[in-house]
């Protein structure tokens, strides 16, 4: 579709209520950027079966500022219908391509592009779409994490075994699973304030 991510959308949707599974991939920036308006108007309000597929999110570019998607989270997120999924590495994101393929809707993925790292390969992980996983049990301080995050809040909670806090990491790839979050951390009241 060339430097045409609105057409890329309408495309999609288009061949999304031919019955079709189309998966549109293009830098995140020009995704929610360019294509805001099709993603929510043609996609998600029809409820159609396309996977936006956007790699580069937040700051991970090196391309700078123009190419920086660091409002992606909070605008897809707005919209009604459109399933968020924010994989950690190449693990997560392998087991969320089939996961996403099987959900009818759309979906908007965030992908990390070059080498991305297998980390939770260590934390008996699978993906399921709109769970999150408690990776690492803790009891002074719980991190709730998506995307690279949990990569660096797994570091951060590494460091602290010293004996300076004891760290639970909760990854949630799927961003609208923050009730999923919340139904984990209850029954741990010490997560919420209790002790």
């Amino acid at each position: 579709m060339g430097m045409a991510e609105q057409l890329l959308m309408g495309a999609a949707g288009g061949m999304a209520k031919e019955g079709f599974i189309r998966f549109a991939t293009t830098y995140a920036v020009f995704a929610m950027r360019r294509a805001y308006d099709f993603i929510h108007q043609v996609i998600a309000e029809e409820n159609l079966n396309v996977k936006i597929c956007a790699a580069l999110p937040g700051l991970t570019t090196g391309y700078g500022p123009s190419h920086q998607a660091t409002e992606n989270i909070a605008l897809m997120c707005g919209i009604p219908g459109l399933t968020i999924v924010d994989p950690c590495d190449a693990l997560d994101t392998e087991q969320a391509v089939p996961a996403i393929t099987a959900h009818n809707g759309p979906v908007y993925m965030r992908l990390l592009r070059g080498k991305v790292p297998a980390v939770l390969d260590d934390y008996d992980y699978h993906f399921e779409l709109g769970k999150a996983k408690m990776l690492r049990d803790g009891a002074d301080v719980l991190i709730i994490s998506s995307g690279i995050v949990t990569m660096q809040a797994l570091e951060a909670a590494k460091a602290l075994d010293d004996g300076s806090a004891s760290v639970a990491v909760l990854h949630c790839p799927t961003l609208h699973a923050v009730v999923s979050c919340w139904r984990m951390c209850r029954p741990h009241g010490r997560f919420c304030g209790a002790r």
